[in-house]
């Protein structure tokens, strides 16, 4: 952790043109692809996140990899491919929910409330819990994540990232990746952060959390899922 500075000391290559005969022609993103990104990510994860999104916007090349994130459809694909249909009160169709044993909430498809007037999952007299969703994903893959949320009464929301192995056990706990928004009221928020996956990891789960409701009609709102892979890695390897 620094204050405000870090030096970056390179001697063979160049960042900027030099009459230097020492030092040799290529430059460091020339000898070392994706060292710039590397230091981007480091410096400014959530500019880099938003950058490389209107780069591979303008590229026609950005997908969004969350499954029914708009939550407008009756249907939705599963991570293995299989549809699924919505059900009346339960979750959306593409999610689960959980909460714990002492909350007796309620997760489900507002099919009239949204961002967007699409739709939005709602949660409502939920002491704690959250929608899930899981995705595959490769370590050191750099994701950007990101949720319009909105409350009503009691309670608090946030994003929440954690890991999965290939084959659905829960691991690399200590890298969990929270995202909260400023506190309001019937007012839509961004959620929004970038992520690099750990090692030992097979997937990626988004988590829209929820705590803190009291009374029956507090409820979130969440809507707009969107989970972008940017890059490979962020993480440059050595020369």
């Amino acid at each position: 952790m620094v204050d405000r500075y870090v030096w970056v000391y390179g001697e063979r290559f160049r960042w900027w043109p030099t009459p230097a005969s020492s030092i040799r022609p290529e430059s460091w993103p020339e000898a070392v692809p994706g060292c710039a990104e590397a230091l981007r990510y480091a410096r400014d994860p959530l500019d880099f996140g938003r950058t490389e999104i209107a780069r591979l916007e303008l590229a026609g090349t950005l997908v969004n990899l969350a499954r029914n994130g708009d939550f407008s459809s009756s249907t939705a694909c599963l991570m293995d491919g299989a549809e699924q249909k919505w059900h009346e009160g339960r979750p959306p169709a593409g999610w689960t929910a959980w909460q714990k044993s002492d909350s007796k909430g309620r997760f489900v498809w507002d099919r009239e409330t949204g961002a967007k007037g699409k739709g939005a999952a709602q949660a409502s007299h939920v002491a704690e819990g959250c929608f899930i969703q899981a995705g595959k994903a490769v370590a050191g893959q750099c994701y950007a994540v990101r949720a319009a949320c909105k409350l009503r009464g009691s309670g608090s929301a946030w994003l929440r990232v954690r890991w999965q192995t290939a084959e659905g056990r829960w691991t690399a706990e200590g890298q969990d990746r929270l995202f909260c928004g400023e506190p309001s009221q019937n007012r839509w928020q961004e959620l929004f952060g970038v992520v690099e996956v750990p090692e030992g990891v097979g997937r990626l789960v988004v988590l829209l959390s929820v705590s803190g409701q009291d009374a029956p009609e507090d409820t979130v709102w969440f809507d707009d899922v969107e989970l972008y892979r940017l890059s490979e890695h962020v993480t440059a390897p050595s020369p």
